[in-house]
């Protein structure tokens, strides 16, 4: 059976996407939208900060973007956190069911 996710649009900035335990991580799509700067995006198994166990992580180069999509989700126990470093600018979602 395929799992459903819902996406979470992202910030921009540093973000929980779900500060509650209990949810499948499927994966992410992010892209650099400045055009002119680097920016880096992890994403953590954490309800508030960045910090705990790394579940994805990538480099964007300036106008770059990846999509990942997870055959086997993560079982994230505390949330989903997202970080965004860099000068770049982000745009993107993180898939969670």
């Amino acid at each position: 059976m395929k799992q459903s996710y819902q996406t979470v649009a992202l910030t921009g900035s540093d973000q929980a996407v779900k500060a509650t335990g209990g949810v499948l991580f499927g994966g992410y799509t992010v892209q650099e939208t400045g055009g002119s700067n680097a920016a880096t995006v992890r994403i953590y198994d954490n309800a508030s900060a960045a910090s705990g166990t790394l579940i994805g992580a990538v480099n964007l180069a300036a106008g770059g973007s990846a999509d990942v999509a997870l055959n086997h989700p993560t079982w994230c126990l505390n949330g989903v956190y997202v970080d965004v470093g860099g000068t770049g600018t982000v745009a993107g979602s993180v898939r969670i069911g």
